[in-house]
């Protein structure tokens, strides 16, 4: 939830901003304000404004150039938009758009209001979160960024995977763009992407919380309709549904159900992928979507009959296991020849008989 702002205020535009305890450059520095923070204004001398912040509950005299004062009225909301689009754009500046955003959030009329302020606040806090993950951008500047959105309800998850920490934007105003009416494609599926991300799914989550959260993101995926979208975004949308089928084909045939469904809805959406429209930058993802279709790509063929000397044949072993015994196939009953267990997937389509047996 975004928090309402007060009147008289002004937003910090530049880190590392002073705050000192008297109007003048030698006066002992109280504290550090980051691009975002909000203060009050309460008065002026000289070069100096004097402010109060209220997330460290404190006040103080800050440079006039490092503060823009803002107005939170219906008659100021075109101008805070204006800002808010330049800035949605713009690395690095992220704390800053989002704290313009909470801005027009408070200053544009209900009857006006669109997904686009949700769209672009919540794209910001994504980036804002893969920053956090290991982007090369100053971790302290990170991290005093992401307590400046915070005081904004933007709420990021952590957890750990493979070695570091993984931070992630809860999704809160994706969701707010997905239920607004006058929602266009682009910002739905926006919304969607952001929402199924696979690298935000905790790796501790059990299978069967796993398999629930799956198919909460194939409804969400399937329900975007992407002929209005650009080409980059409905080639992420169609690799990211590749994904997604491509595990829940994966937990089908672990739980022993018929994953050819599933499979073959993998291999259609990644067929349908057109690289070239990602571009470098977002190639990773189709290359992810790849390894994950290929990982279940027997699901979708359909076991052949084996009809020559030697049998493959799968039964159940230990809690968990799938055991593979190689018998002859006139020979049935007696001990098999060779007998294999494993906690892994058995995709029995990918036998191939040699004719000679």
């Amino acid at each position: 939830m975004i928090l309402a702002l007060a009147a008289t205020l002004a937003i910090v535009v530049q880190d590392h901003t002073a705050l000192r305890a008297a109007p003048r450059s030698s006066a002992a520095e109280m504290t550090a304000l980051w691009q975002g923070d909000v203060v009050e204004i309460r008065g002026e001398r000289a070069e100096y404004l004097k402010v109060y912040e209220y997330r460290r509950e404190r006040g103080g005299y800050v440079m006039r150039e490092a503060v823009r004062p803002i107005g939170t009225t219906e008659a100021d909301a075109p101008e805070l938009l204006a800002v808010l689009r330049f800035l949605r754009e713009s690395p690095g500046s992220e704390a800053l758009g989002i704290s313009y955003g909470a801005a027009y959030l408070r200053a544009v009329p209900p009857r006006a209001l669109t997904a686009e302020p949700f769209d672009a606040i919540a794209r910001m806090a994504e980036r804002l979160a893969d920053a956090a993950s290991g982007n090369p951008r100053s971790q302290a500047d990170v991290a005093a960024h992401l307590e400046v959105v915070e005081q904004f309800g933007i709420r990021m998850r952590s957890f750990e995977r493979n070695g570091r920490m993984q931070v992630c934007y809860d999704g809160e105003l994706f969701r707010r763009a997905l239920s607004t009416a006058r929602a266009s494609a682009e910002e739905r599926a926006h919304a969607a992407l952001g929402l199924t991300r696979p690298d935000c799914i905790d790796p501790n989550l059990g299978p069967v919380l796993r398999a629930s959260l799956d198919e909460q993101r194939r409804e969400l995926l399937d329900g975007i309709d992407d002929q209005d979208s650009s080409a980059v975004t409905r080639a992420r949308l169609r690799a990211r549904r590749a994904g997604v089928w491509a595990s829940i084909a994966f937990e089908q045939a672990r739980r022993g159900e018929a994953p050819g469904t599933a499979g073959q809805r993998a291999l259609a959406e990644v067929v349908a992928v057109n690289p070239n429209d990602l571009g470098d930058d977002r190639r990773a993802e189709y290359m992810e979507a790849v390894l994950r279709v290929g990982a279940i790509r027997w699901a979708a063929v359909t076991p052949v009959s084996q009809t020559g000397p030697l049998v493959l044949r799968t039964a159940p072993g230990d809690p968990g296991q799938t055991c593979i015994a190689l018998e002859a196939a006139r020979r049935q009953g007696v001990e098999p020849l060779v007998r294999r267990c494993t906690y892994g997937i058995v995709w029995m389509a990918s036998i191939q008989a040699i004719a000679q047996g």
